[in-house]
C-alpha cells in the first residue's frame, strides 16, 4: 500500500519523494486497529525525522475479522495510524493453509486463526468484496502519497528521560492531548537523537535543514519539552544549554532531574561540565535553568496541567503551525516543494461531527484533497492574513481530511457568510448552497458584501420508500439434495495473476485538480 514511484503519481522526476529516502523506521507494538500505533508512531517519528528517513512503519489492522469485516473499521484504524505519524502501515492479513492455532481452515478459505472471535483478517481474492477492493486501496494510496511526500514538520520535540521506556505516559504520542486539541504537533526523542549531526539550532529552530543542510528538509522544532524526566545524561543537559544559548526555548514539564542514568562516571566536578556523574549533572542543570529561554512548569511532586504547559508555550511567543480549539482534532503536517499539507483527523469515536475553525501556516489558495475520489478542489470560503489561512473543517468521528496550502496567489473568494456553504463551480464561479429559503450575506475578499435572496429550495427527498435492496448470499456449494433454494451469486473473476500466482501490480491512483 505504499505510495508508488514518482512517475505513477504524476510528480516531477528528481524531486526525491521516494528515491531520496531509503531508510525506514519501524514502530513496534501489538498492532491492534490503531490502538498501540498511536504510541508507536510517536516513538520513532523523531528518529526518522532527525535522520532523514521518510517512512515510519507499524503492524496494523490486526484485530480485523475474516470475511465479515466492514471496510469502515479498516479505514478508522488506518486514519488513526496516519494521525499518529505512521505513514507506511503494514497490513496484518496473510493467510495460510494451516492456521496459526493449528486448525485447518474451513470455507470460505484460508484464515490466520480459525475460530478466533476477531478472526485476524485476510485481504485476498477469497473475500466477497474483492471485486471492489480498489475503492479501499485507492483511498489508502492517495492518502499515503501525501503523507510520504516531502518532509514531516512538528512544533515540539518532547524529550524523555534517559531511564524512561516508551510505555511511560510522557512517551505516548497522544499523551499531551490538550496541546493536540489546540493544534500543536510533537514527536518524541531521547538522548541519542540529540547526537545526530543535524540536531542543531539554526534560525531559532531545532533541525530546520535536515541532513541535506542548506535545504529546509528537517522537522524544524520550535522548542524542546522535557516531560516527566528524572534522569538525564550530562551530555544531554549540555546539549540543551547550547540550544538555549541559540535561542531555542526549553521547557521542563513535570520533570525533576536529580541524577544520571547508571553509575557515576569520573571526570566531572562542580566546575567542569564533563563526565557523566551526579555532581556534573547538578552543575549543568544549574547553568541550564538560569537561561532566559528555559522554563519550569510543574514537577512530579506538584504536577502542572497540560493547560499550564500550553499557557507557558504561548507566553514564550510560540504558536503551532496549525491552530484551533477543538477537543479531539489532531494534525499531521508535511511540506513539499513550497506546499504545506495538513492531515486533520477527528480522534473522537462517537458523537456529532466536529466542526472547527482552523488557522494554518501558509498563504495563497487552500485546497481540499478528497482521498476517495482523487479530486483536488479549491476552497472558496477562507481568510488569508499574516501568513496564515483560516478555513472551516467538519469531520465525523474518526474521519479525516487533507488540506493543502499553495504558495500561488489566490483570486476573489468569500471570507464569510451568514449561512450555507460557499463553493466553486467550474470556472471558479462562486455558488452559495443553502437548505432553507431566505436572505443571506456573503463577505468577499475585495471588501464587498453581497446579499443573496433564495426564494425556495427543493423539498427534502423521502428515502423511506421507493427503493429495493438486493443481497447476494455466499456459502459453500452444497449437494443438490440438501442445497437451499436461493438465487446463487454470479462468480466474479479473480484478479489478473502472474505465473507465480501473485497479484500483478496495478497503477497507483493520482490526484486530479479541478478549477
Amino acid at each position: 500500500m505504499d505510495a508508488a514511484r514518482e512517475g505513477a503519481q504524476g510528480y516531477q522526476g528528481g524531486d526525491g519523494h521516494d528515491d531520496g529516502h531509503a531508510v525506514e523506521d519501524v514502530a513496534g507494538g501489538g498492532g491492534e486497529v490503531g490502538a498501540d500505533e498511536r504510541g508507536d508512531g510517536g516513538d520513532v517519528a523523531a528518529a526518522a525525522a532527525l535522520t532523514g528517513s521518510n517512512w515510519v512503519s507499524a503492524e496494523s489492522l490486526t484485530n480485523t475479522r475474516d470475511y465479515t469485516n466492514p471496510w469502515l473499521d479498516d479505514i478508522k484504524g488506518l486514519n488513526q495510524d496516519w494521525a499518529a505519524g505512521i505513514n507506511r502501515p503494514q497490513w496484518h492479513g496473510t493467510p495460510y493453509k494451516v492456521t496459526f492455532n493449528g486448525a485447518n481452515s474451513t470455507w470460505p478459505g484460508w484464515e490466520f486463526q480459525h475460530g478466533s472471535p476477531v478472526g485476524w483478517g485476510a485481504f485476498d481474492a477469497r473475500q466477497a468484496y474483492w471485486g471492489d477492493v480498489h475503492e479501499l486501496t485507492n483511498y489508502v494510496s492517495r492518502s499515503q502519497t501525501v503523507l510520504q511526500a516531502g518532509v514531516t514538520k512538528a512544533d515540539l520535540l518532547v524529550l524523555r528521560g534517559t531511564n524512561q521506556s516508551f510505555s511511560a505516559p510522557s512517551s505516548s504520542s497522544n499523551s499531551l492531548q490538550t496541546l493536540m486539541s489546540a493544534g500543536w504537533t510533537y514527536q518524541l526523542g531521547d538522548d541519542r537523537m540529540l547526537t545526530a549531526p543535524n540536531a542543531v539550532v539554526q534560525d531559532g529552530l531545532l533541525d530546520p535543514y535536515g541532513p541535506t543542510n542548506g535545504v529546509k528538509d528537517g522537522p524544524a522544532y520550535k522548542a524542546v519539552v522535557v516531560s516527566g524526566a528524572t534522569e538525564l545524561k550530562v551530555a544531554t543537559v549540555n546539549k540543551l544549554i547550547g540550544y538555549a544559548d541559540a535561542g531555542l526555548p526549553v521547557v521542563f514539564f513535570n520533570a525533576a532531574v536529580s541524577r544520571v542514568y547508571g553509575t557515576n562516571q569520573p571526570g566531572g566536578n562542580s566546575t567542569a561540565l564533563d563526565g557523566n556523574n551526579d555532581t556534573a549533572l547538578a552543575a549543568a542543570l544549574t547553568t541550564l535553568l538560569a537561561k532566559p529561554d528555559v522554563y519550569t512548569v510543574g514537577s512530579p511532586s506538584s504536577p502542572a496541567t497540560q493547560a499550564q504547559l500550553l499557557s507557558q508555550l504561548q507566553s514564550a511567543g510560540l504558536a503551532p503551525n496549525a491552530s484551533y480549539s477543538a477537543p479531539g482534532l489532531e494534525t499531521v503536517q508535511r511540506e513539499d516543494n513550497g506546499r504545506e499539507y495538513y492531515y486533520l483527523y477527528n480522534f473522537n469515536t462517537s458523537g456529532s461531527p466536529l466542526t472547527a475553525t482552523v488557522s494554518l501556516r501558509g498563504g495563497g489558495q487552500p485546497y481540499v484533497l478528497d482521498a476517495w475520489t482523487g479530486q483536488v478542489t479549491p476552497i472558496a470560503n477562507y481568510t488569508d492574513a499574516d501568513g496564515r489561512l483560516t478555513v472551516t473543517v467538519s469531520l465525523a468521528p474518526q474521519d479525516a481530511t487533507i488540506i493543502e496550502t499553495s504558495p500561488s496567489g489566490s483570486g476573489l473568494h468569500a471570507t464569510g457568510t451568514s449561512g450555507g456553504q460557499i463553493r466553486y463551480t467550474d470556472g471558479h464561479q462562486m455558488t452559495l448552497r443553502v437548505t432553507q429559503a431566505g436572505d443571506y450575506t456573503v463577505n468577499l475578499s475585495n471588501g464587498k458584501t453581497n446579499t443573496v435572496h433564495v426564494d425556495s429550495v427543493p423539498a427534502a427527498v423521502d428515502l423511506s420508500t421507493g427503493w429495493n435492496l438486493a443481497l447476494e448470499s455466499w456459502d459453500p456449494i452444497q449437494p443438490p439434495a440438501t442445497r437451499r433454494s436461493q438465487r446463487r451469486p454470479r462468480r466474479r473473476s479473480p484478479p489478473t495473476r502472474s505465473a507465480r500466482g501473485q497479484a500483478c501490480p496495478l497503477p497507483a491512483p493520482s490526484w486530479q485538480r479541478s478549477g
